[in-house]
């Protein structure tokens, strides 16, 4: 009787199992598909943009060749300008940099000055 009634919940875990396991193949499939539809739309995208970059550089050298002093001082400009958007850490390691040199050029100033009292 315990028997029985272990192979029956056995069996019924075995079936629902299996439903699991032909659900989630149906799922990854799916997945897959979706996954290498996404993947051709990035890989246009990027010949896309590998082509428009292309035509920049492009312009630049005509505009370069054409207008030299003019290009250079809207190149210089443009770099002052825009610069590298800087995060948490670069303004982090910028201000530990800065309080190193200060405390640099203190310690040098007090070696020099004490050097002079001598």
């Amino acid at each position: 009787r315990a028997q029985k009634k272990m192979l029956q919940r056995f069996e019924k875990t075995n079936e629902m199992l299996t439903n699991v396991n032909s659900l989630s193949a149906t799922r990854l499939e799916r997945a897959q598909q979706d996954f290498k539809k996404h993947k051709q739309v990035v890989d246009g995208m990027k010949k896309d943009l590998e082509y428009i970059f292309k035509k920049i550089r492009q312009i630049k050298g005509k505009l370069a060749n054409q207008h030299p002093e003019a290009y250079a001082q809207a190149t210089l400009d443009s770099q002052q300008i825009e610069g590298e958007e800087d995060d948490e850490y670069d303004v982090m390691i910028r201000e530990n940099k800065l309080k190193e040199s200060q405390e640099e050029t203190e310690a040098s100033a007090e070696t020099k000055s004490i050097k002079e009292q001598e």
